[in-house]
């Protein structure tokens, strides 16, 4: 029996359709909070999960590395502002064949009939959820099913921006002191920045937007000095090409998505020259020593750019977690997960565990890797033996990464089976929500009420909990930071994170692995017996007070 279908990326969209349409339809939701919208509603929906399999995530990861290993750059010169350059194309590369992989095979199961389409082509800014281009991608790529557009919404399609310079003022700015350029204070980076004060350092924090006046205060007590750029307009227009991307995959020619998707974004990569110019004059005009970024993409990640082309020392500081690969697409996998929080611009690279240790050893790291422990993940060290945690990291429909990431469809079919264990075994889950969806939690607390949900900061969170679940996530280095064991849980066998134990009856292990419920079960046992964990294995010894003083 044939199917009249519409793709939404929101709610809104998801609303506007139906409102629209007045005959049966059944729903593609294209993120967590559409397709939680549907299950809520009772809306008839295609579960992504009944679809996509693990071949097509491999695929898509070479295609993707076809595609960006043959970008021309043109005049982007800096190794930051490729790296910004690739990162936008990358994800619009796989909203595209995500796409395109679940029409062709809800096509071939249920003979899709009609697709209607919102017909929303809505540019906001770079990595805005409020971007709207499935009825672009649709209509590019699909030509043998009817398509339905219901209105013909255009804006901004093509991000128009008046070319404005950036500049600073700062009185305080004097070239006899001693300056640490940091590119934020987030991520525990306080840690590190009242160490710098202590060695006489005054702390330099560029920013392009506008810092809450209380906080500016505070931290200017500590000599931490939040620079503003303020805009003016430029005189002369700059001069800037990117050839166009020629591209096909599986037989349909994406160049003109990608070139579109390319056209909305010069202005972005303008200002960011813009911005980098500024930061030029801000090393011109301070003495800076030293420079510490955990990006290495955009404008943070020219500060390494600068940093190496005037001979100053810098270090960057991943804040993600970097392991080593176990097959070919693994290896793309994390190299891309790696490209915006390494690079070869810096002196020297932080290795914060033994798990990146090993990553550092398989990989052609260029700046000198220096086994630096624990500076910037969380620790804890009270543990409560009824709690246990489980924390992945989501992206959204514009944003996808493949293969290491847990999809929005899986999570919820996860959260499905967590929610059964919990009412079957009597444990305690305590999900700690990704930040991008946190605003979904009082829907997920009332579809899943045998869970518990939090949006707590980890560091808060891991005081409370004894074993911690992901699939991948920051917060597996921060467990084992806070003397916690892990579980890595990969139900559709795609994705090991790093070596783990899989024998789920041996006790005292930091990480294990395992891919079905019996084993989850099993493991969560074995974890609350175990009373001798060494996780030695994967952490350095030390805390990061002692680690950063070092």
């Amino acid at each position: 029996m044939s199917k009249k279908i519409f793709i939404a990326q929101s709610v809104e969209e998801l609303k506007f359709i139906l409102h629209k349409v007045h005959e049966p339809i059944y729903c593609l939701p294209l993120n967590l909070e559409t397709q939680l919208y549907c299950i809520k509603n009772k809306i008839n929906f295609y579960n992504p999960l009944n679809f996509i399999n693990n071949n097509f995530y491999e695929e898509a990861l070479l295609e993707s590395e076809n595609l960006i290993n043959n970008l021309d750059f043109g005049d982007l010169k800096f190794e930051s502002h490729k790296k910004e350059y690739k990162a936008f194309i990358r994800f619009r590369f796989y909203s595209i064949a995500f796409l395109m992989e679940l029409i062709e095979k809800i096509n071939i199961q249920h003979k899709i009939e009609e697709i209607y389409l919102s017909g929303w082509n809505n540019y906001v800014d770079q990595y805005s959820n409020k971007n709207y281009f499935v009825t672009d991608i649709i209509l590019n790529t699909v030509k043998n099913i009817k398509i339905s557009q219901l209105s013909y919404s255009n804006k901004n399609q093509i991000f128009l921006q008046e070319e404005k310079k950036y500049n600073f003022y700062h009185k305080n700015l004097n070239k006899k002191k001693k300056y640490a350029l940091v590119s934020n204070t987030g991520y525990n980076f306080l840690r590190l920045i009242f160490l710098l004060i202590n060695k006489k350092y005054n702390i330099l924090v560029p920013i392009f937007e506008k810092k809450n006046f209380l906080k500016k205060i505070l931290l200017k007590i500590f000599k931490i000095y939040y620079i503003e750029f303020f805009t003016l307009p430029s005189k002369e227009k700059k001069i800037f090409t990117l050839p166009k991307i020629k591209f096909f995959y599986k037989g349909k020619d994406l160049s003109k998505i990608l070139n579109s998707r390319k056209e909305q974004e010069l202005a972005n990569l303008i200002k960011l020259q813009y911005q980098s110019e500024a930061i030029d004059s801000l090393f011109a005009e301070s003495n800076i020593k030293l420079v510490l970024t955990n990006v290495t993409r955009g404008i943070h990640g020219y500060y390494l750019d600068k940093a190496k082309k005037e001979k100053i020392t810098s270090i960057c500081i991943p804040h993600g977690t970097l392991s080593a690969y176990f097959n070919k697409y693994d290896k793309i996998y994390k190299n891309i997960i790696a490209e915006p929080i390494s690079s070869s611009e810096s002196n020297f690279f932080a290795v914060q565990s033994k798990i990146t240790k090993k990553f550092v050893k398989l990989n052609n790291i260029k700046s000198t890797p220096i086994d630096t422990g624990n500076l910037i993940f969380c620790e804890s060290e009270k543990n409560n033996k009824n709690i246990i945690l489980f924390a992945v990291t989501l992206k959204d429909f514009y944003n996808f990464q493949y293969l290491g990431v847990e999809m929005y469809y899986e999570f919820l079919d996860n959260l499905s089976l967590l929610n059964k264990i919990a009412k079957n075994f009597k444990l305690n889950f305590l999900i700690k929500l990704h930040p991008s969806i946190s605003k979904n939690i009082e829907d997920l607390k009332s579809q899943y009420k045998y869970l518990y949900f939090t949006n707590k900061k980890i560091s808060k969170v891991l005081k409370s909990i004894f074993v911690t679940i992901s699939f991948s996530s920051t917060v597996i280095e921060d467990s084992l930071y806070s003397h916690t064991p892990v579980i890595l849980l990969d139900r559709w066998k795609r994705y090991k994170h790093c070596e783990a134990e899989e024998d789920v009856t041996r006790k005292n292990a930091s990480v294990y692995y395992v891919n079905n419920e019996k084993d989850l079960l099993d493991c969560i046992n074995t974890v609350k017996k175990s009373d001798n964990i060494s996780f030695d294995d994967y952490i350095f010894s030390g805390r990061s007070k002692k680690n950063i003083d070092t």
